[in-house]
């Protein structure tokens, strides 16, 4: 068996997931974990939910996130989290 390898210099095939804070009304800072790619300077992404902590431990879901807003000069960067989670 041959297994054929390609990649694209400026992206990263598996980057590390990072941790997201959802704290909603009857829950408070129950942590959720996020995986994928956030580039920064794109101005719609979305991530997926592949895990959590406490009542949210096995939520699935995903983020999507909206820049309306970046400037480096001033220092003022507004962003909206959609996030969609599903757990039992």
């Amino acid at each position: 068996m041959e297994w054929n390898c390609h990649s694209i210099p400026i992206s990263i095939p598996f980057p590390p997931p990072f941790h997201s804070l959802l704290i909603p009304f009857h829950h408070t800072k129950k942590p959720l974990s996020v995986l994928g790619r956030d580039a920064p300077r794109s101005v719609d992404r979305e991530m997926s939910i592949v895990s959590g902590s406490g009542v949210f431990r096995f939520a699935r879901g995903y983020v999507r996130i909206r820049t309306y807003l970046d400037d480096i000069e001033t220092g003022v960067y507004v962003e909206e989290h959609d996030v969609s989670v599903f757990h039992s």
